[in-house]
């Protein structure tokens, strides 16, 4: 005996979960913006991480030796890293951390407030261009000089990280969907 089951659309589309219809809703494109851009900046943060104790600790070299003789440092082809010890190293990183705790007080809440979170993610994401190219640069410079360029330019990095995580975190308060489309009541 064969029992034949109602096809009929409204017995479908009950059977269908409501997380399936509530997809479209949940991942507009702003989300996706919003986790795209979380990813990309936490790459960067974490590789920046990484890479600056190196970059701080690599020895500077005045000329490198090639199959073409020995070539002097152009500024386009910056070699080496600012050659600190491990105890300057520490103490360029502690004064990024002591402006970075500093930033968070007191600069960054009113840089958000003076020109909202959507501008200050951007000029922060500028920032930070900025930072990824000028930093191998100041290798170029005399020794103190270059010292002193790089704790401020750490500090600046500091500032901006700040700033672009503040803002992303505001902005995803702003663009998440309403509680009831992410099954909570």
């Amino acid at each position: 005996m064969l029992v034949e089951t109602p096809t009929s659309p409204t017995n479908t589309e009950a059977n269908i979960p409501s997380v399936l219809k509530r997809k479209h809703i949940i991942f507009t494109n702003q989300v996706k913006l919003q986790i795209a851009s979380s990813a990309i900046y936490g790459f960067l943060v974490i590789t920046t991480i990484v890479i600056i104790p190196i970059f701080l600790g690599t020895p500077s070299y005045i000329s490198t030796s090639t199959s073409l003789g020995n070539v002097k440092m152009n500024i386009l082809f910056p070699n080496g890293g600012f050659g600190l010890t491990t105890t300057q190293t520490a103490n360029v990183l502690l004064c990024q951390a002591f402006f970075s705790i500093f930033a968070q007080m007191v600069i960054i809440p009113r840089a958000i407030a003076h020109f909202g979170p959507v501008w200050s993610r951007r000029y922060a994401s500028m920032g930070l261009a900025v930072f990824y190219i000028v930093l191998p640069f100041l290798v170029e410079l005399p020794d103190i000089l270059s010292v002193v360029a790089v704790a401020c330019l750490l500090g600046f990095y500091s500032l901006t990280v700040g700033i672009w995580s503040t803002s992303q975190n505001i902005l995803y308060v702003c663009f998440s969907p309403a509680p009831l489309s992410l099954f909570r009541a």
